[in-house]
């Protein structure tokens, strides 16, 4: 490579907005700010005063710890607005949706959340290790079983993998020892995940900024009278074809929705990451850092459907514009007006002073046909098909479990186990009964049902006059989390026990 060739390529990688940001004159300044004011992973957006008030507590602090340090002459509304559209662009943007006497929110730019994500990243050290270099040679053999053609050497490698887990599977069977990774492994392989995890969001939020480029222009081309809108279809769908299946952004983008919707490879994914945090070695992990592979899988959801969410908007805007037809009226004026101005511009060119066109005073008859106007169809009135039998559908036992851990609410199963439990433990409250069933027995609607079991007795009347509360711990159907809601604490008499059974056996008759 040519130096001239490589200066065009330096310059390309400067002129990209992150180290754009990264190199303006407070940027040290400015990514210790906006670092600290969103500092959890999902806070992207604050509210106007607060991010102010926050950013002069902010430099007032970094002044008084750091003397001489060269800060901004501007403070609150000024500098943040110069993060914004003044010569510091570019590391924060107004939120839509703001009110008419101004915006009330700032969200931070992908731009800005690469460059503190490259500040943190350049921080972590990488050292070479035995496993570093194990990876690089399995990532490469896996590339070159992938593209190789030569069958005989592809089935050798296969055979050989084969014969590696065949052997350690036979070496366990037999009782064999449990060999574990080393601590420092596993802190390597820690700081790759991180790597990953946090690169993966931004990635997907590049496809989105490039929907909501694509929805610009989409309509600003509707706008344009020298195109029809075929035309601009058509080039939406060339655009779209082009992003989805020849960019690596948008290659990766439709393989991680693939992933994500299969709820068996997710499921598993939280459980290793929950047997990874619980290691010694990710022990030294920071809190947010355990928060956010904690929360992968639902932080990479969340970001798909913000995609997703930018692509229906695109729809909606296509839709709009080929549902309105004023607009296409407009434009089809427009388009004779300026065909007709195009006809005066060049019959005034030919012309002379005291020319005339001699203009029908009345436009001649037009020659139609009839044109049949009543294309009432009988069969638009007509009563729709009867419902076919429903035949049953066969589904082994896994596929029921599934269906039924993802349905809704059992209450007699429900009132079943709190009457077990309170023939055993009269005293015992509803938190202590839901907290003790298994994980699979614990989601929100299980929750809901254990309350609605109680409604006929005098446990949830009685809870609002003692006024204390339990927290009850419930888990997702696919178990990928735990959360804790904090509810009135039931308790049960005699009484409520006897409306329980009277309920749970007129249920079973």
């Amino acid at each position: 490579m040519s130096v001239i060739a490589r200066y065009h390529d330096v310059s390309g990688a400067f002129d990209r907005d992150t180290l754009r940001l990264l190199h303006q004159k407070y940027a040290p300044v400015i990514v210790a700010v906006l670092g600290e004011v969103f500092s959890e992973d999902d806070q992207r957006v604050v509210a106007e005063d607060d991010l102010h008030d926050h950013v002069d507590f902010l430099l007032e602090q970094i002044g008084d710890a750091v003397p001489g340090t060269e800060l901004p002459q501007q403070r609150g509304r000024a500098l943040a607005y110069s993060w914004v559209e003044g010569a510091a662009r570019g590391w924060l943007r107004y939120k839509d949706g703001s009110t008419p006497s101004g915006p009330t929110t700032y969200e931070i730019t992908n731009e800005a959340l690469d460059a503190l994500r490259y500040v943190r990243e350049t921080g972590r050290h990488a050292m070479v290790s035995e496993s570093r270099v194990k990876d690089l040679i399995t990532k490469v053999q896996d590339t070159a079983l992938m593209i190789s053609e030569d069958r005989e050497r592809r089935i050798g490698i296969l055979s050989t993998q084969i014969e590696k887990l065949t052997e350690e599977r036979d070496r366990l069977l037999s009782g064999g020892d449990l060999e574990f990774a080393g601590t420092g492994e596993v802190i390597e392989v820690l700081d790759q995940i991180l790597s990953e995890v946090n690169n993966l969001p931004s990635d997907i939020r590049k496809v989105g900024e490039l929907f909501a480029d694509m929805r610009e222009q989409l309509r600003q081309e509707f706008r344009d009278d020298d195109r029809s809108t075929g035309e601009v279809l058509d080039l939406y769908r060339q655009r779209m074809d082009a992003l989805l299946n020849n960019d690596d952004r948008g290659r990766a983008f439709v393989g991680a929705v693939e992933l994500l919707q299969k709820t068996g490879m997710m499921r598993a994914f939280a459980t290793d990451m929950d047997i990874v945090l619980a290691h010694e070695a990710a022990q030294g992990l920071k809190p947010e850092e355990r928060r956010r592979l904690k929360r992968t899988s639902r932080e990479l959801s969340r970001e798909v459907q913000q995609v997703m969410v930018s692509h229906r908007h695109i729809v909606q805007t296509i839709y709009s514009y080929l549902s309105a037809p004023d607009r296409i009226q407009a434009t089809e004026l427009r388009t004779l007006l300026r065909e007709l101005d195009r006809r005066l511009s060049e019959r005034k060119a030919v012309a002379k002073v005291r020319s005339r066109v001699p203009i029908a005073f009345v436009p001649a008859t037009i020659e139609l046909d009839r044109l049949r106007t009543n294309l009432a169809d009988p069969a638009d009135f007509a009563a729709p098909p009867a419902a076919r039998p429903h035949l049953a559908i066969p589904m082994s036992a896994e596929e029921q479990r599934e269906l039924l851990r993802m349905g809704g609410p059992d209450v007699d199963k429900m009132r079943g186990i709190l009457i077990t439990r309170l023939k055993a433990s009269p005293r015992a409250t509803v938190a202590e009964v839901f907290n003790a069933l298994p994980r699979e027995d614990r989601r929100l609607v299980d929750l809901f049902a254990l309350f609605e079991a109680s409604a006929d007795t005098m446990a949830l009347r009685r809870s609002h006059t003692v006024g204390l509360t339990d927290r009850y711990l419930t888990v997702h159907p696919l178990g990928i989390e735990e959360r804790v809601f904090e509810a009135p604490r039931l308790t049960y008499t005699d009484e409520d026990r006897s409306v329980l059974i009277a309920n749970m056996e007129r249920a079973q008759q």
